[in-house]
């Protein structure tokens, strides 16, 4: 199975459970290996009774023939597709959560484990939104929906045709647009993140294109120690979010 623009699928117990406890709707079934022998899908299995949703027992090699992947953990959740909010709304719900969001915008990051990677990070960091363009990106995927744990239920995301036009409607609305850049930036706990800022990060193997780095008002980046001379940007990611979490805590 394939996902379409109407129909998608997760799998792994923390993503399906993720589902069943944010937005039972989008679940529309589950199909299980070895179910009834399995005690970690318990959970999963009495609240689709609770909830309605149907059940069904599938061999362990017909599940993997159909859905293409082997590290299912026994459960995969038929969902409704993805449903990404504008870029208006995601910043509308930001600035009604807190007076100075913080938000990440992701140019040309195609790999889906490094999207989900940034966000879970994003979401277990206190971000309120992720910007991702339609083009040149990775989208919302089975893979991502398993390497996030689920987080893609839990921080709205967008989905943009444009990135530099995004990055001047934030500028616009009081964002401090700030590009994660490992060669020209300064560390990124020199830099004032307290106020809205939206966080650019690039792509895995280029970075920042260079009309996107035009558009940051400053850059940061992470200084290495080691012989290592960088992070994967899911790992960078997440470093970057803490730090704006831990200036926003000092002033609590």
């Amino acid at each position: 199975m394939k996902p379409t623009d109407e129909h998608s699928f997760l799998y792994g117990i923390q993503p399906v459970s993720e589902a069943l406890n944010s937005d039972p709707c989008l679940v529309k079934k589950i199909l299980v290996c070895g179910g009834k022998n399995n005690p970690k899908l318990a959970w999963i299995l009495e609240e689709s009774r609770k909830k309605g949703i149907a059940v069904s027992e599938m061999e362990k090699k017909n599940l993997e023939k159909d859905f293409g992947i082997l590290y299912h953990q026994g459960v995969i959740g038929l969902i409704s597709a993805f449903q990404y909010i504008s870029i208006e709304d995601l910043v509308q719900q930001a600035f009604q959560k807190t007076p100075a969001p913080a938000i990440a915008l992701l140019d040309g990051i195609t790999d889906p484990g490094n999207l989900g990677g940034v966000i879970r990070s994003a979401e277990a960091l206190g971000l309120q939104g992720i910007v991702i363009p339609k083009n040149r990106s990775a989208s919302i995927s089975p893979a991502v929906y398993k390497r996030s744990a689920g987080s893609v239920y839990h921080i709205p995301i967008s989905r943009v045709t444009n990135l530099s036009q995004t990055i001047e409607y934030l500028k616009k609305e009081g964002f401090w647009i700030i590009g994660a850049d490992a060669g020209t930036g300064a560390p990124a706990w020199d830099r004032d993140m307290k106020g809205p800022v939206a966080v650019i990060l690039g792509s895995e193997d280029k970075g920042l294109r260079r009309l996107t780095s035009k558009s940051c008002d400053f850059s940061i980046s992470i200084p290495m120690e080691g012989k290592t001379k960088s992070l994967n940007v899911a790992s960078a990611a997440a470093i970057i979010f803490y730090e704006i979490n831990r200036q926003r805590k000092r002033l609590r």
